[in-house]
């Protein structure tokens, strides 16, 4: 079975929606399948659509059996949707919500619009969570909407040693993320200085994005001297270097603003680490409050901390919630389920 996957951007990315494309790319020769991708270019609205003609060529050369459509790209294919599906089935993988989670005022409104008329006019939508796919069915979107969770990786082997994070301190603190205003890292650093110096010791994995301003913003509240010397920025480091950052940390703390599902938090668990975030997005279908981690109203700093504190202070109940996690993680599907699972829906709707 041939695909074509089509996105947007930069493939050599390996977080949120572009992990999990490249890990079904990956997988899906085990079953019989290829995946060929094809993408938009990565720019400002409306710029993409100037990739169309590209996209649209490099898909019908490839005589692909169907097209997965990556929701990032669904907008700029929403005027050729008729077109494509009379040749070949459209499946959208839908990592988020009509419009998306970055985008203000028109550019939104327009791409909601956009991305609707797509999901509306295909035989099925692949959602990347059960929140989300119930959100598309409140919605009124698509006919048929499955589920296909994010896998979780085998750990990978580091030979390197493992890096000190407590640096003296009682426990450390891993915060994967990139710096964006949906991951809302200014939250979790305005909380994390609230803490006694001999708390925690903080770690930021995860692209800066210092041309932006909201990367500079958090650059410039982590260089201030209650955090200067308590926190350390690592930038974006390499998927073999990454399960050290795990193994070596204590507690996993991430204030974002709303994951579809958050892989961050499942790779965590998987390495025995328990959660405290916002009680956001799929996280409260990923974390019970109190056995797997510590679940906060958004907004509440103090509790926010004082989760943190609690955690640092009594090594039995970290150990406790780190044990669920564990237990927890045991459950969620490896990325070769995923694909299978991608699969078998891919063949239902060829096959009818």
């Amino acid at each position: 079975m041939r695909l074509v996957l089509i996105t947007i951007g930069d493939q050599t990315q390996r977080t949120g929606g572009y992990l999990y494309h490249h890990r079904i790319t990956r997988w899906a020769p085990t079953f019989g399948a290829s995946v060929k991708s094809v993408s938009f270019p990565d720019l400002p609205f409306p710029l993409p659509f100037l990739g169309a003609a590209k996209v649209l060529w490099e898909t019908l050369r490839a005589r692909p059996h169907a097209v997965l459509l990556d929701s990032l790209a669904a907008a700029y294919l929403a005027p050729f949707i008729g077109l494509i599906k009379k040749m070949v089935p459209v499946i959208p993988i839908v990592h988020q919500p009509p419009g998306g989670v970055d985008h203000r005022s028109l550019s939104a409104r327009v791409l909601r619009w956009l991305d609707t008329q797509v999901y509306q006019s295909v035989p099925a939508i692949i959602a990347c969570s059960p929140l989300l796919a119930d959100d598309l069915k409140r919605s009124g979107l698509g006919q048929r909407i499955e589920v296909a969770e994010p896998g979780k990786d085998l750990p990978e082997t580091s030979f390197q040693p493992a890096p000190n994070l407590r640096q003296g301190r009682r426990i450390a603190l891993l915060c994967v993320a990139n710096w964006s205003p949906v991951k809302d890292i200014l939250s979790l650093l305005e909380a994390f200085s609230t803490l006694d110096d001999s708390i925690a010791t903080l770690h930021l994995v995860g692209e800066e994005n210092l041309q932006t301003e909201y990367g500079r913003e958090v650059m410039a509240r982590v260089q201030r001297p209650d955090l200067k010397d308590r926190t350390l920025v690592h930038g974006s480091v390499s998927p073999t270097d990454l399960p050290r950052f795990y193994e070596s940390s204590d507690l996993f703390v991430l204030t974002s603003l709303g994951e579809s599902y958050g892989m961050v938090y499942a790779e965590a668990m998987s390495s025995g680490l328990p959660i405290v975030g916002w009680r956001r997005g799929n996280l409260p279908f990923l974390v019970e409050h109190h056995r797997e981690g510590w679940l906060v109203e958004r907004g509440d700093l103090r509790e926010f901390a004082k989760a943190i504190q609690t955690l640092a202070l009594d090594p039995d109940l970290r150990l406790k919630l780190s044990q669920a996690a564990t237990e927890r993680s045991a459950h969620l599907p490896f990325w070769e389920d995923t694909t299978q699972r991608i699969l078998e829906i891919v063949q239902d709707v060829i096959h009818r």
